[in-house]
């Protein structure tokens, strides 16, 4: 039998799904139903949480470098100075 409520299910009765509806707009149906189980609707939020709001990525080795490197010198008066103005004269 594959996933889901079957056909019999109160919480489903009467209502009529689409035939070409993704995994993650039927998690999101069952979530958003008021009538279905408090339990269920839990176990499809922390389902489909992943495919909704993605991770943050982790910094590459570049990245980590430079941040630190800013965070090191940047806020104090130590830091390094801004370069010197050219005055071209003519």
């Amino acid at each position: 039998m594959p996933p889901g409520p079957p056909p019999s299910d109160p919480v489903f009765e009467g209502e009529v799904l689409p035939a070409k509806m993704s995994p993650l707009e039927y998690m999101l149906h069952v979530m958003n139903n008021p009538r279905a189980e408090g339990e269920r609707r839990d176990r499809m939020a922390v389902a489909a949480a992943p495919y909704v709001h993605g991770k943050m990525g982790e910094q590459g080795k570049k990245a980590a470098k430079d941040a630190a490197a800013a965070a090191v010198g940047g806020g104090s008066r130590f830091g390094a100075a801004p370069p010197p103005r050219r005055n071209n004269v003519n």
